[in-house]
This record gives structure tokens, C-alpha cells and sequence, in this order.
């Protein structure tokens, strides 16, 4: 009889742990809740250190009631990126590239325009605005909440071939991008090619020289070893991409007030954290690369400072190109999107 109850109780033990695995946390259960997280980058890159200042200040806030576990440089066997594997339900949080989700919310593609953001200070004060509040409700209405938008930095264009100063130069070459139209626009209006190739495959597609280069900050370029096999970096600042903080609705309606307030508490200054982190990060590997220029035994990177102003009068025609996909097929939705932004700055 006492062996039959003792194994009555180890089966209510599992059976409690593996619902909070699949999600079916009880906010009234005193069993921790466990919520995976997961992102494509490099576990040194600023990414990973704000989801883990992210974990820390909800299991903080929660006295050890809610949980995230985080993985790097995502992959769940299928080979999936992590995009993909939150939309399958492989997992209840991902930090996503908002170039990765036009998919979802096409209004998000706005922040692929070029030259459209101006500065750190300036992407900060319209996510931080009802710009940014508008674009999350409409990831709402998809069942997805964002609980934060971290910093991704401004991306450049770096290859295996040559030196990029003018527009001209980057035609001929193929460069490796998400699935995203609006960055296809853009390497088609400079007479460039495009190769759907996601992050963690970039490496060796560049490598076996499949591809010529890249579009990425220079963190994230540098933290993926990208500069490994492209000596040719281009400044060309070309558009800002920020990071959405996503968690399922469905996920988050599963937990209790208390959890909920703690996890958009903790989502706020894991977010002014990673922004910090990632605009000292910028200024470190900067000075990294160029310290490469005097070490002979490593790669040496030829650092331009291009013709800004070339690469704006002839991307800029774009704006007006984009707006139905901006606006999610409506073009007026998108106009009115982009004006909000250039008007916010």
C-alpha cells in the first residue's frame, strides 16, 4: 500500500512538471513555470546578454515563479530558425530581427527603408512612441505580444571582392539577406543580387564563396565571424534594425497578474540594458577591426567611408515603391506610417 501511494505521488510530480513544459502553467500552481526563449546570434552577442538580464529580473521579480531558458543560435534539430520555430510553437519567446517578421506584420518592413532612421537616439524615441505602441498592437492582433524592442544596430554592406565607396560598386555582386521584398528592392535598385540565406547558414555560404557579402551591423557581422572570410567593409549605415521581444498570447494570458506585471516590468530595463550594450558594442568592434589593419597574421579589413549621399539619391525612390507593402497592401496605411516616422525624428 505505502509503495502504490508513493508512486501516485511521484506520477503527480511529473505530470505537474511536464504541463509546465508545454505550456499549461497554472498561475494559482506553486510549480515554477519554465518559458523557453530563443535567438539566432552568437551567445557573445549583445542578444544573448539582454534575454539573460531578461531571465534574471523575472525570475527576480517572481521570487523564482517563472523561469526563461534561453538558447543561442537557435536550431531544434529541424534546422528551423527561430522565427520559424515561434510560429510552430517550439517555443514561447523569441528575439526576433524585425527584417524577419514582414510575414506577419508587413508594417514592420518600414524600418528597411533606407536612410529612413537617423540615429540610435531617433529609432529609440519612435519605437518608444505611439509609433511603436501601433506596431505592436498589430502583432496582437496576430496572438503575439511584444514585450520590448531591443536594439540590432544600423546595418552595412561588407564582401569578399572589393572596396564599395559609390552605388556603382555594388553592382555584379550577390548578397546573402532574409526573405524580405523590400530589402530585394534595394539590391536590385543598385544592380545587385540576392540570395535567401538565414543567419546561421551565412558563414559558409560565404565561405564557398556562394555568395559575395552581407548586409549586418558590424557587431553582429563580427560575432558571426563574417569578417573571417570578407576583408571589405562598407559604412554605409543604410537602415536600422531593431529586435522584437516576443511571447505568445496564449502563453501569456496563462500566467497570473503578478507574473504578467513582472514580465513587462523586466521586458523594460532588459530593453534600456541591451540598447546600451549594443551602442558601446559598436564603438568595441570598430576599434577591433581596426586594430586587424596592423596584424598581419589575421584578416586584414579594409574599413570605407562611402558616398552617403550617392547611395540616398538613389535609394531613396524606394520610399514611394514600398508604401503598399509598408501599408500591408494599402498604400495610404503605409504613407501614413511613413510620415509619422519622418515627421517623430
Amino acid at each position: 500500500m505505502q509503495r502504490i501511494l508513493v508512486l501516485i505521488f511521484l506520477a503527480v510530480v511529473v505530470l505537474s512538471v511536464v504541463s509546465v513544459f508545454i505550456g499549461g502553467c497554472n498561475p494559482t500552481s506553486s510549480v515554477t513555470v519554465i518559458l523557453t526563449a530563443g535567438h539566432n546570434t552568437d551567445p557573445e552577442f549583445y542578444y544573448q546578454k539582454g534575454l539573460e538580464y531578461f531571465a534574471k529580473k523575472v525570475e527576480e521579480k517572481t521570487k523564482g515563479q517563472v523561469k526563461v531558458q534561453i538558447f543561442s543560435r537557435f536550431d531544434i534539430n529541424s534546422g528551423s530558425d527561430v522565427s520559424k520555430a515561434f510560429q510552430d510553437n517550439k517555443l514561447d519567446m523569441a528575439l526576433v530581427n524585425s527584417s524577419d517578421l514582414g510575414d506577419i506584420v508587413p508594417q514592420i518592413m518600414v524600418f528597411d527603408l533606407p536612410y529612413l532612421i537617423k540615429s540610435h537616439a531617433s529609432a529609440y524615441k519612435i519605437l518608444d512612441s505611439s509609433i511603436g505602441d501601433y506596431l505592436s498592437r498589430l502583432f496582437l492582433e496576430k496572438e503575439i505580444r511584444n514585450l520590448a524592442y531591443f536594439d540590432n544596430g544600423f546595418k552595412n554592406l561588407s564582401n569578399q571582392k572589393k572596396a564599395i565607396t559609390q552605388p556603382k560598386d555594388v553592382a555584379g555582386l550577390t548578397f546573402g539577406t532574409p526573405n524580405n521584398p523590400i530589402i530585394k528592392m534595394l539590391f536590385k535598385r543598385l544592380k545587385a543580387k540576392t540570395a535567401i540565406v538565414p543567419l546561421k547558414e551565412m558563414y559558409f555560404e560565404i565561405k564557398s564563396k556562394k555568395i559575395d557579402g552581407q548586409e549586418n551591423s558590424v557587431e553582429l557581422a563580427y560575432y558571426s565571424h563574417l569578417f573571417d572570410q570578407q576583408p571589405y567593409l562598407s559604412m554605409t549605415k543604410h537602415a536600422y534594425s531593431t529586435a522584437l521581444l516576443l511571447i505568445k498570447e496564449k502563453t501569456f494570458k496563462k500566467l497570473s497578474d503578478e507574473q504578467k506585471e513582472a514580465i513587462l516590468e523586466a521586458a523594460k530595463e532588459a530593453q534600456s540594458q541591451e540598447r546600451l550594450q549594443s551602442m558601446l558594442t559598436e564603438e568595441q568592434v570598430l576599434t577591433k577591426l581596426k586594430a586587424l589593419l596592423n596584424n598581419k597574421q589575421k584578416q586584414i579589413i579594409k574599413i570605407k567611408e562611402p558616398n552617403i549621399d550617392a547611395f540616398k539619391k538613389e535609394l531613396l525612390p524606394l520610399y514611394e515603391e514600398s508604401l503598399a507593402l509598408i501599408g500591408s497592401g494599402n498604400r495610404e496605411t503605409g504613407k501614413k506610417l511613413l510620415d509619422s516616422i519622418q515627421q517623430n525624428q
